[in-house]
């Protein structure tokens, strides 16, 4: 990827595979040299196919996540970047993600939208603190959307839920819990599982 696309090779270097994966390329790149482009568009067309068995680390929030069994399509096309079917076993659950990219005059628009399935959250909390008294089943659906190095333009929306957990266990909800002891009438309800 380098040799044709320098900064689509950049946007990849944080997904670090431990043994190549498979790839099926398809398609067109365009290679012209600026000067032959000029004004124009670049024309690329391109699918990738990907997948791997052996583990993929990215770093997410500051922390390693290892991330299983990985699979993805990537549509390059123009100035579009669109990863869809993407999959991977994470944190004892599954992750499905989509990632869609356009630059329309340098604007970089994204739209991202990741499901988590049945993701152990003893384990998610141990990776992002040292807080290991929560327990529980996450699943979780999100989607956000903005224009790169633009805070301003982000919007999102998600939901989760966590079953069998005591959600007044997770560090920013536990002073809930001396608020829900006072005013409920069973003996210790914030610990409750």
């Amino acid at each position: 990827m380098r040799a044709f696309h320098p900064k689509l090779a950049e946007e990849l270097t944080p997904y670090r595979f431990r043994q190549a994966p498979t790839f099926e390329l398809s398609g067109s790149i365009d290679a012209r040299n600026s000067s032959q482009i000029g004004s124009d568009e670049r024309q690329h067309d391109l699918d990738i196919r990907f997948s791997s068995d052996h583990p993929l680390d990215y770093q997410f929030l500051g922390k390693d996540l290892q991330l299983d069994q990985t699979s993805g399509h990537l549509q390059i096309k123009g100035r579009t970047i669109h990863l869809t079917d993407f999959t991977a076993k994470t944190l004892n659950g599954s992750l499905v993600a989509d990632y869609r990219i356009d630059d329309p005059g340098g604007e970089k628009k994204y739209a991202a939208k990741v499901e988590l399935s049945h993701i152990d959250f003893r384990e998610l909390t141990r990776l992002y603190s040292e807080y290991e008294s929560t327990t529980g089943d996450l699943n979780a659906e999100i989607q956000i959307g903005g224009s790169h190095g633009d805070l301003d333009s982000v919007t999102g929306k998600a939901t989760s839920t966590l079953h069998d957990g005591d959600i007044f266990a997770i560090p920013m909800l536990g002073p809930f819990s001396r608020i829900l002891g006072e005013v409920m009438p069973k003996a210790k309800p914030s610990y409750s599982v």
